[in-house]
């Protein structure tokens, strides 16, 4: 059996343009944070999850019936998050979820202006 490793490479998305020294610095503030968040939350999910009555999910993170329980989820992520902002307060980055319960950045100042990261694959051949 053979066990390969795949390598993946982060891509900041951002949803307008911003400077680059602002994306910069969300980008480091948005790091840290999320460590700390996923830290925080992942110990939640079983039971958040066990205590979950809807609809169940699809595969589809966007359909109506996922997008019950993502709300769900959305509402139990969220105070955790505000907790982080408040105690690991930074220059310019908020943490708080999208409409599918990813951890997303938010600006202090300009708050239609967010960023969510994607994985691309690294490939070393």
């Amino acid at each position: 059996m053979s066990t390969e490793k795949i390598y993946y490479k982060i891509i900041y998305v951002f949803s307008k343009k911003a400077p680059k020294l602002v994306e910069e610095i969300m980008e480091k503030e948005y790091m840290k944070l999320r460590k700390i968040a996923c830290d925080r939350l992942n110990p939640h999910f079983d039971k958040w999850n066990s205590e979950y009555s809807g609809k169940e999910p699809t595969e589809d993170p966007y359909s109506e019936d996922s997008m019950e329980y993502n709300k769900y989820i959305c509402s139990c992520e969220e105070p955790i998050l505000e907790q982080i902002n408040r105690e690991h307060f930074t220059l310019m980055t908020e943490l708080h979820t999208d409409e599918i319960g990813d951890i997303i950045a938010v600006n202090r100042f300009c708050k239609d202006l967010t960023m969510h990261i994607e994985f691309e694959p690294v490939n070393f051949d």
